[in-house]
């Protein structure tokens, strides 16, 4: 991920979140100043709230946002971010499998609502790739068509769904091609849903490792190394409706803080994006304690 490189945080490894805050994600950064005291709990959490990006020590939400809006624009899911300030979001919207062709309705009309309820949200843009077979102008085309929306609806960057793991050099392309309309600090996520090569981690902010059912999941799906487990995400459903809470913290338990964002929802199979979980305020509530938020 392309983001600002501003200070060094130095001598704050007693606090919690964990306070290396930035050289696990971004390596060591140019040091114009250097902050050698001690912040208190407070402030480390102001901070990560404004500065998220950062805080390589924070799991954030992935939310995909596939389904309709109601006349509230999404309340239940503004309504959790206000409950849970410091935990980071990331929203996908996907008015049309793409971007569809109006932004007077649906979607695109509730993103100044959303904006407003959630000012620290990066919200990205749906756009498949059909692993490698959808023309990529027809891709570029998707891009072009979410960088062309005004400036009160306008996105953070690319979520480029049905991603291949052997096409490097296709979504390198689409990676410089969406940083071109959004900005070298644009939030890029692939998503083949597995296990990706090391080098796709270097073209995106994000690379899903993981997305189908917790039957399937195993914990040695995500590994790190070479492909950092800060940059990867994790979407699981199908979560056993019977047991959700105790399986919702037990998986968090496991992933979070490391893990770059995550997904989790009680939803079975073919429902599972289509609203917001039985069990959706628990996810939330359950990543913030994982991560030390609470």
């Amino acid at each position: 991920m392309d983001a600002p490189k501003p200070w060094s945080l130095v001598d704050l490894t007693d606090h919690r979140p964990d306070s290396q805050l930035v050289e696990r994600r971004f390596g060591i950064v140019d040091k114009p100043k250097v902050v050698s005291h001690r912040f208190d709990h407070h402030f480390l959490l102001s901070f990560c709230f404004s500065n998220w990006y950062i805080c390589s020590n924070v799991t954030g939400i992935l939310f995909p946002l596939y389904f309709y809006p109601s006349g509230d624009c999404y309340a239940n899911l503004t309504s959790i971010y206000t409950s849970h300030p410091t935990l980071p979001f990331v929203i996908i919207i996907n008015p049309d499998s793409g971007p569809g062709t109006s932004t007077s309705d649906g979607q695109p009309a509730c993103i100044p609502s959303l904006r407003s309820a959630m000012p620290k949200a990066k919200l990205i843009g749906y756009v498949k790739t059909g692993y490698g077979d959808r023309a990529s102008s027809d891709v570029q085309g998707d891009v072009d068509t979410y960088a062309g929306w005004g400036e009160d609806i306008l996105l953070d960057g690319i979520f480029f769904d049905e991603v291949s793991t052997d096409g490097y050099a296709t979504y390198e392309a689409y990676s410089t091609y969406a940083k071109g309309k959004f900005g070298n600090d644009a939030t890029l996520i692939l998503n083949p849903g597995t296990t990706a090569p090391a080098n796709y981690y270097s073209i995106a902010s994000y690379v899903v490792s993981y997305e189908s059912t917790y039957s399937d999941y195993k914990s040695s799906t995500i590994v790190g190394g070479d492909t950092p487990l800060s940059n990867q995400v994790v979407m699981i459903y199908s979560i056993p409706a019977d047991s959700a809470t105790s399986v919702l913290d037990t998986l968090l338990k496991s992933l979070a803080p490391n893990l770059g964002l995550v997904f989790l929802s009680d939803l079975q199979d073919s429902d599972v994006y289509s609203a917001f979980a039985p069990d959706w305020e628990s996810f939330p509530a359950a990543l913030a304690a994982a991560d030390g938020l609470s």
